[in-house]
């Protein structure tokens, strides 16, 4: 039971830590309305690519980088929506391990 409820706080430590690095990459990307000029959205758009990663998000694609280097060594190139689209089949896995 002891070695049951250690392993479950390692796999939840590590899913929290892809929530905030994950977290922190999608808080950079644009956030557009219909409502808005075509020239506000660019803009929103051109500063969300000129932006700086935080700490969190470049933790976490160095994490990832290092954890998956077959299919994710070069992370801290990728775009954001990029990784979730990598991650994704290990995401469900996870998902599905857990039910």
């Amino acid at each position: 039971m002891l070695m049951e409820n250690m392993q479950l706080k390692s796999q939840l430590r590590n899913v929290t830590k892809h929530l905030i690095g994950l977290a922190a990459a999608t808080a950079r990307l644009p956030i557009l309305h219909s409502d808005q000029p075509l020239r506000a959205d660019m803009q929103s758009v051109t500063a969300a690519l000129d932006s700086v990663p935080t700490s969190n998000e470049m933790e976490f694609r160095s994490m990832i980088a290092s954890t998956f280097p077959t299919t994710l060594r070069t992370a801290l190139d990728l775009l954001t929506p990029e990784i979730g689209s990598k991650l994704l089949p290990l995401y469900q896995q996870w998902h599905a391990d857990a039910l």
